[in-house]
């Protein structure tokens, strides 16, 4: 079932947050969540130099990668990364603002919503993640397409989001949510909802002959939960959902399962 969130209040100063992304440096959202974010916390930023959608945890091991310092009215250090959002946050923890005690870190916003094994895949979603790892809070955030996705505007859920970042906790251990918002309008609250049963029919396109040809993936989302109560519908209502997201490496009843059977076997 959805839940009304009621967050508890936070120490009320301005914070140091590092914004990520991984639609790239120039993408729309992030400019508008650093526009709306900057003139009450101190931002710093460390985003992908192209378009990097899709690249998950994926790290650029053994390569030179590229970073260029970048200069944002209002932003304290801004830097672009040739790299992928993975890249972006070891960048940024490991050596860019290693001095630097992030409050809170903050990916986004993504154009698109990131629901159910799209977290899996998502450049933002990872990046968070990476983050938390570390040691910090971490928001993913990611907001509907309009129906023209040229018209797709952040304004709406940056300010939310500002909103809701003076009602966080900071007092316990580090969290890691997702936040998915509604296209160009103000929700109509914020809910919590467990990840929807979401699926994608893939399919793959090809061109060319069978010695040297082309093959790009598509896919169409599919929301096959049973109830009007998971994550895609409500955002498709007009709601924004939070939820914390779980990146279990070893989940604890397939441990229990494998040391049955390694018990099983000395016997």
């Amino acid at each position: 079932m959805a839940a009304l969130v009621q967050p508890v209040a936070n120490r009320g100063n301005s914070l140091k947050i590092l914004i990520m992304n991984d639609d790239g440096f120039y993408a729309a959202g992030l400019t508008t969540l650093i526009n709306v974010l900057k003139t009450a916390h101190d931002l710093y930023v460390c985003a992908p130099k192209a378009h990097m959608s899709g690249m998950g945890h994926a790290i650029s091991v053994g390569q030179k990668i590229r970073v260029e310092k970048q200069a944002i009215d209002g932003v304290k250090a801004a830097y672009t990364v040739d790299g992928t959002p993975s890249d972006c946050s070891k960048i940024a923890h490991l050596y860019l603002f290693k001095d630097i005690d992030f409050d809170l870190v903050i990916s986004g916003i993504n154009c698109g919503l990131n629901l159910a094994v799209d977290v899996i895949y998502s450049g933002t979603a990872s990046a968070a993640h990476e983050s938390w790892a570390y040691g910090y809070n971490a928001l993913a955030l990611s907001q509907d397409i309009a129906n023209n996705a040229d018209d797709t505007n952040f304004q709406a859920a940056a300010e939310h989001a500002k909103a809701l970042i003076a009602q966080l906790d900071f007092n316990d251990k580090p969290f890691l949510y997702s936040i998915n918002y509604p296209a160009n309008r103000i929700p109509k609250g914020l809910l919590y909802a467990e990840p929807s049963n979401v699926v994608y029919h893939e399919a793959i396109d090809i061109a060319g002959d069978d010695t040297d040809f082309t093959i790009k993936l598509t896919g169409q989302r599919n929301n096959l939960s049973a109830n009007n109560d998971n994550e895609y519908d409500l955002v498709k209502k007009g709601y924004a959902v939070i939820y914390p997201l779980q990146i279990e490496v070893t989940p604890k009843r397939r441990n229990l399962e494998l040391l049955a059977l390694v018990n099983k076997l000395k016997d």
